[in-house]
């Protein structure tokens, strides 16, 4: 690639001239040349279960732990300053529940190899799938560019496939926009029973009157019950958050009934699950730590991990209003780290009710959706609602329930469902208005 604005890309194996004038590829059908092994008890070898072509890398370690493949020699001899760069590599996990990384570091040429600057792109393998790591830059100046793929978190016998290691010159760091779902954000809401009313007849009756949403959200007080319970009754796509004491679960104590809760799991649909869903008061009033908290979720992760169901997304479920500053809080410190938690959900309300106005919704919903976004993490509102104020007949919360929905939906937000409650204040859809207003949200067509 010698011809590409002054680089040298480091040609790769099974890449014709005309292919690297663009982009340089290494699909391992030659075998693992220009690539080492690093790390206690790491090996490097050659597989043909390639992504494409006829051959893979496979990285592994003899001891377990962290195993580590850098390019030799750099992937980027010369880079040209001010040039942008994209470097991008598949993974494959042989067993899921290892987190793997594509590192790139830019260097100084010369004697000193001093790092300038370093990107990572990482992702936490939880099925045996292909997944694509993805790193951009633009050079600093007159560098090389090295890259490596780490692997986190192996067992023994455990090994991670690599494949089509990619490097792309150009107008790369503007990232095209990605492809809508099918589904757009879905709404929906939670749902309490009436008098006389069981489970079911409670989902229909919402369903008539808010039409058929495509998400619900269900709460369980204590460990989940088994499927299909509530959380399965409502047949569709479901955020769903259970409780115990993270102390008990990181021991162990529930590992049965939580294993075979993650295995029978549908998997013809989405499930958002989400432990203690807003632990940070109980943190605050000295139930537990968070340290313990966090300690929880990597066991349940583990778990979840184990049912290889795509469709189960861990979803880590805060107050919006701890990413406030008035909070004095660190949202980071509920969070076990991004390759434990697939989605960051957030509970988000109308708290201006309380001083008697509806507070504008991209004062609301902006600053947690800005976070997720900068973790590189989907995101969702798991609650959102507000009451309505003294005078107001439902006409205004429902031009504010329409403000939140085109709001949320512009964010991109994967779902948002209504906390349709009296728990900690009347939120409830009880006025014509309101009602009219979301079901506009959970009708409308993508």
């Amino acid at each position: 690639m010698g011809a590409v604005a002054a680089a040298v890309v480091v040609p790769m194996a099974g890449v014709s001239s005309a292919q690297r004038a663009s982009v340089s590829k290494h699909g391992f059908e030659q075998g693992t040349q220009g690539w080492v092994a690093a790390g206690t008890g790491a090996t490097l070898g050659a597989s043909s279960a390639a992504r494409s072509g006829k051959g893979a890398a496979v990285l592994s370690s003899a001891g377990g732990g962290k195993a580590v493949m850098r390019d030799r020699p750099n992937v980027v001899r010369k880079t040209a300053p001010g040039k942008q760069y994209r470097i991008s590599a598949w993974a494959k996990a042989s067993r899921p529940g290892v987190t793997v990384k594509l590192r790139v570091l830019e260097k100084e040429r010369g004697a000193s190899h001093r790092v300038l600057d370093r990107k990572t792109a990482s992702k936490r393998l939880q099925d045996t799938r292909w997944h694509r790591l993805v790193v951009r830059l633009k050079a600093a100046g007159r560098t090389t560019l090295a890259s490596a793929v780490v692997a986190n978190g192996l067992h023994l016998g455990q090994s991670v496939l690599v494949d089509d290691v990619r490097v792309r010159a150009g107008n790369v760091l503007s990232r095209p926009q990605a492809p809508r779902t099918a589904y757009r954000t879905q709404f929906g809401t939670s749902t309490e029973q009436g008098p006389g009313e069981n489970w079911s007849q409670a989902i229909a009756r919402r369903d008539r009157d808010l039409g058929r949403a495509k998400i619900l959200r269900v709460f369980y007080p204590g460990l989940p019950q088994a499927w299909p319970g509530r959380a399965g009754t409502v047949n569709r796509n479901v955020v769903v958050s259970f409780k115990a004491n993270p102390v008990q679960i990181s021991a162990g104590r529930y590992d049965t009934q939580l294993r075979h809760w993650f295995a029978e799991a549908p998997k013809d649909r989405q499930i958002f699950w989400s432990y203690f869903h807003e632990p940070e008061d109980n943190i605050e009033r000295g139930e537990f730590t968070a340290a313990q908290y966090r300690s929880a979720w990597r066991h349940l992760s583990s778990l979840a991990a184990a049912a290889h169901n795509p469709k189960l997304k861990s979803t880590l479920i805060l107050m919006s209003w701890s990413t406030h500053p008035r909070s004095h809080r660190n949202w980071r410190d509920y969070y076990v780290g991004k390759q434990f938690i697939d989605v960051l959900g957030w509970d988000a309300y109308n708290t201006a009710a309380k001083g008697g106005r509806y507070e504008d919704p991209a004062q609301i919903y902006s600053r947690p959706a800005s976070i997720a976004k900068a973790e590189g993490k989907p995101f969702g509102f798991a609650e959102w609602g507000s009451e309505v104020l003294p005078g107001d007949n439902g006409t205004k919360r429902a031009a504010w329930i329409r403000a939140s929905a085109k709001r949320i939906a512009a964010l991109g937000a994967t779902f948002a469902t209504y906390f349709d409650s009296t728990v900690g204040g009347d939120f409830r859809l009880s006025d014509h208005a309101s009602k009219q207003a979301l079901r506009a949200a959970i009708t409308a067509k993508p």
